[in-house]
C-alpha cells in the first residue's frame, strides 16, 4: 500500500482526477462550485508538495517582507549619508554653506505655504462674514408676523 493511503490522505492529483470522473459519469462537463474550489485547493497543495508555481497569498507576503526589509535598509544608508554629511560640513566649509542654503531655501518655502494658507483663511473667513451679515440684512427686510419673529407670507 501507498504511505498516503495509510494516513488517510489520497493523493492531491487522484482526488481531482476521481472528482472529474465522478462528474463525467454524472453527465456533468464541469465540477459544480464546491468540488471545484476543493479541486483548486488540491491543486495548489499539490504545487507546494513539488514545490512549483506559489499562491499569490505567498507572493504577496514574500513581496511584503522584501519591502520591508529593502525600506530598513534604504533608512539605514540615508542615515549613514547624513551623518557622513554631517562630518564633511565640519571639515569643508562649502559643504557647510551648501547645507544651510538648502536649509534656507526650505524655511523659505515653508514660510511661503504659510503665508498663502494664512491668506487663503483670511479670505475664507472674510466671505464668511459677507455671507452672515448679507444674510442678516435679508431677514431684516423681510417683513416680521408679529411676535413670533417669522416672516410673513405674502400672498
Amino acid at each position: 500500500m501507498n504511505e498516503q493511503e495509510d494516513s488517510g490522505q489520497e493523493d492531491p492529483m487522484e482526488a481531482v482526477k476521481n472528482m472529474l470522473e465522478k462528474a463525467q459519469a454524472e453527465g456533468r462537463e464541469y465540477l459544480d462550485e464546491e468540488e471545484q474550489e476543493r479541486a483548486n485547493a488540491l491543486k495548489s497543495k499539490l504545487l507546494k508538495q513539488v514545490g512549483g508555481a506559489q499562491t499569490p497569498k505567498d507572493i504577496l507576503a514574500n513581496l511584503r517582507a522584501e519591502r520591508g526589509k529593502l525600506e530598513k535598509n534604504l533608512k539605514s544608508l540615508l542615515s549613514e549619508d547624513l551623518e557622513a554629511v554631517g562630518r564633511q560640513c565640519k571639515r569643508r566649509p562649502v559643504l557647510k554653506t551648501l547645507a544651510q542654503r538648502s536649509l534656507q531655501i526650505k524655511a523659505k518655502s515653508a514660510r511661503r505655504k504659510a503665508l498663502k494658507r494664512a491668506r487663503s483663511a483670511k479670505t475664507n473667513h472674510q466671505k464668511k462674514q459677507r455671507n452672515v451679515k448679507s444674510n442678516a440684512g435679508e431677514r431684516a427686510r423681510a417683513p416680521q408676523d408679529g411676535a413670533s419673529g417669522m416672516p410673513r407670507e405674502t400672498k
